[in-house]
């Protein structure tokens, strides 16, 4: 997608500060690409958005009013934004906003206020918008509703005052309604005379006792008589009864021979062991066995031991995701003692000096139990401690090496004169080096420089650096000394200096310096 960004760096501070004018300017016709983005942070490093929801409050140049929900891109580093919808981009003019933050626990807070502004495009100069209101939560919402209400409930109060004397004056509608109503009176009295010509009185039927009697045209007495008569439609007692005793019984005898046609003698389901049997198809063997062996519907024993035997403690969150403990409390890590794996971002308490946020991974076996914690931070240091079995006593917080931290062979620069010391063109190149466990090694040969116990010949940089000034006897040139071989004393200081100090040969003091020392780095 293609977007329009305004980025906006904002710091979450205790002291407030004066709404921004950004500068941002987007066009009505930036259709679904004017998009706003937040970079926060606070205390110098990015704000966490977990467990957070946000809110962009924005109020536009005619009155238009928009609470809408931001979008959270990357919690980890502080980071949410939010595209401007189609209705929004027509609201030109200067635009007046607020960012909020909604915490999980209850908690919020205002970001800061900033205004950015949307030029009305050519070919939307004769687009005038209507001023509106999109509310995303509830009680914002209810809040405007009622405050509509109001405004509503106050002109119709301002319209009957003013319009009070009127309601004794008799308007052109009043008049034509009273005309209607003595109108429609009249013809209603026409029309009932018309429907009581033929029975002006109102005679009804109950009063002549006829209210039984439905008023359907009556048989004549000569069809009824002719019906009654017919003898060929109608039959006589004497025909029932032949029919009942002879054509009834043959009848009889041909259904009940149907009957037993297929069980002659009648013989029951009990008279034959079958009384508990129901009269449906049984699946077949085959059938039978095919359900009967089928290991996808069916589990094993070994299914269930396999089940129950499974882990129930849960190391992480039912998203996989680790124990998250937010910025906004403070976590003692003498209290994370059951096994799993958690994100703490805050300093908290007992914790590693120098991390500020860490994760940390818990092993515990009963009341001994050891934590490592990595720097969420820098992701360069990372440390370990264990409770014993006492379940009081912990061992102090101890770093491990990592190899990261390992140099490589380097060559430092030299100076006061110092150069690197060749010989029939062979170089005793002079190089450091530091390995996995701080041990740092200094080789190679210098000459042509100043001795001195404060001149500098060369400086290590640091995590190359003694903790404490470092003294090494290395070996000097014998040149003019009777081939007599020769020392010089030098000093490795804790700011990374090094200087050689003095050497043996009075005749030629610097023309062969040879380093081969080693130091750890750790002050134990």
């Amino acid at each position: 997608m293609i977007y329009k960004d305004g980025v906006l760096n904002f710091t979450v501070t205790q002291s407030g500060s004066s709404p921004v004018t950004t500068g941002i300017q987007f066009s009505t016709q930036d259709v679904a690409t004017a998009k706003l983005t937040f970079r926060l942070t606070k205390d110098g490093v990015p704000l966490p958005l977990s467990a957070v929801s946000g809110r962009l409050v924005m109020v536009m140049s005619d009155g238009s009013r928009f609470i809408r929900e931001i979008s959270l891109v990357d919690k980890v580093n502080g980071i949410a934004e939010y595209v401007l919808s189609d209705a929004e981009i027509k609201h030109y003019g200067q635009v007046n906003a607020e960012l909020y933050l909604y915490y999980a626990n209850g908690q919020s807070l205002s970001v800061h206020k900033f205004g950015f502004s949307i030029d009305q495009a050519l070919i939307d100069q004769n687009i005038v918008p209507v001023a509106e209101y999109y509310i995303d939560d509830f009680e914002s919402l209810k809040a405007k509703i009622n405050e509509l209400y109001d405004e509503v409930i106050e002109t119709v109060d301002e319209l009957r005052e003013k319009f009070s004397d009127l309601e004794n004056i008799e308007t052109k509608a009043g008049a034509q309604e009273k005309a209607d109503a003595a109108l429609s009176a009249a013809k209603a009295y026409t029309d009932q005379h018309a429907e009581n010509k033929e029975n002006p009185h109102n005679v009804t039927k109950a009063q002549v006792g006829l209210d039984n009697v439905d008023n359907v045209k009556q048989a004549a007495k000569q069809d009824f008589d002719t019906h009654v008569s017919d003898d060929v439609r109608h039959v006589t007692t004497e025909d029932r009864n032949a029919w009942n005793s002879a054509e009834g019984n043959a009848k009889a005898y041909i259904d009940l021979h149907e009957k037993r046609k297929d069980n002659p003698h009648e013989v029951t389901k009990a008279q034959v062991g079958l009384d508990k049997v129901d009269n449906v198809q049984q699946a077949s063997l085959a059938e039978f066995n095919a359900h009967n062996f089928n290991s996808v519907r069916h589990v094993v024993q070994a299914d269930k031991d396999k089940w129950n035997g499974a882990q129930l403690f849960k190391l992480t969150q039912d998203s996989g995701k680790v124990f998250y403990k937010s910025d906004t409390e403070t976590t003692n890590y003498n209290d994370l003692t059951a096994s799993g794996m958690y994100l703490i971002a805050n300093p908290g308490l007992n914790g590693p000096a120098g991390i500020t946020s860490s994760f940390l991974h818990v092993m515990s076996n009963g009341t001994s139990l050891v934590q490592a914690a990595y720097d969420a931070v820098s992701g360069t240091k990372s440390f370990y401690r264990i409770r014993k079995s006492d379940a009081t006593t912990w061992t102090t917080w101890n770093e491990l090496v990592s190899p990261n931290l390992v140099v490589p062979w380097q060559t430092p620069s030299l100076s006061n004169g110092w150069t690197q010391y060749t010989v029939s063109g062979s170089e005793h190149t002079l190089q450091f080096s530091k390995d996995a466990l701080g041990v740092v090694a200094v080789r190679g040969a210098i000459a042509g420089g100043t001795l001195g116990s404060t001149v500098t010949a060369f400086t290590l940089p640091e995590g190359c650096r003694p903790p404490y000034p470092f003294y090494h006897v290395g070996t000097a040139s014998s040149s003019g000394a009777g081939g007599t071989p020769q020392i010089f004393r030098s000093v490795f200081n804790t700011d990374g200096s090094v200087c050689v100090q003095s050497c043996s040969n009075t005749e030629n003091p610097n023309g062969f310096i040879s380093f081969s020392a080693r130091f750890s780095t750790k002050e134990k």
